[in-house]
């Protein structure tokens, strides 16, 4: 967005230009299910998330997420979570990586769980890179009245979920990331096009809840297991100088 007047440098992020700040939810099917949009730029994801509406809803329990249930092929149960990055809280109700490198040092299960993190979060890019393609607006920077900005990112966003609903090619297989049968990325049409939405690179956050310790490493446990494992998880992990903390 263009500097707004007399704003300092209160939307200049990290990556030297002026923003406002769109955190969302999305589902499996690209529909974003809840934002929280109009924070300043030079903001961090940690304090943004720590304000915003989606953080007080979660820990209230009020967004109606589903009650725990077993996992697939297992007699494990587990609560439904919201899959964040390294920005965020671990919570029993969000879960993020194993902190550090996944090369290394790090233990091989650890890895792996990280891995299957990797390609979860995947969901939430690929929503913004077709919101962004789609919609020419996010293209270059926007000249307008910051509360406009808002009204017109707002107005895009329910429009993507309408067409998600109703219109195949919008967010079709080719437009969006897929994986083949041996799981290997296929990279969706909207990474090509240039401008859009833009991440901002997040500050770690440390700090954890210790009851939600033991539920990643339940989830570590299942994908490491024979029922939880997929077949091309090991091969990814091994695959010389990728790094699935860095997807």
């Amino acid at each position: 967005m263009q500097a707004p007047p007399n704003a300092g440098s209160d939307y200049f992020n990290y990556k030297q230009f002026h923003s406002i700040i769109l955190m969302a939810i999305c589902d499996a099917q690209y529909k974003f299910k809840m934002i929280d949009l109009g924070a300043f730029g030079r903001e961090g994801d940690k304090n943004v998330y720590n304000t915003s509406t989606i953080s007080k809803k979660l820990a209230e329990d009020t967004l109606g997420i589903p009650p725990s249930c077993k996992l697939p092929y297992s007699n494990t149960i587990l609560l439904h979570c919201i899959v964040g990055d390294d920005a965020f809280p671990l919570k029993p109700y969000l879960l993020k990586p194993f902190a550090g490198r996944c090369t290394g040092t790090m233990p091989r299960d650890e890895r792996i769980f990280n891995y299957r993190l990797s390609r979860s979060r995947r969901v939430i890019e690929n929503a913004f890179g077709i919101l962004a393609g789609r919609w020419k607006l996010f293209r270059k920077p926007i000249i307008a009245k910051t509360e406009n900005i808002e009204h017109y990112t707002r107005a895009c966003i329910v429009l993507h979920n309408y067409l998600i609903e109703t219109d195949q090619q919008y967010a079709s297989r080719g437009y969006a990331d897929h994986f083949n049968a041996d799981g290997t990325l296929i990279e969706g049409g909207w990474r090509s096009e240039e401008g859009g939405l833009q991440s901002i690179p997040s500050r770690t956050c440390m700090n954890f809840s210790h009851e939600a310790k033991p539920l990643r490493v339940s989830f570590k446990n299942y994908f490491n297991s024979e029922e939880g494992a997929v077949p091309w998880q090991n091969a990814a992990v091994d695959n010389d100088g990728f790094d699935p903390c860095d997807n």
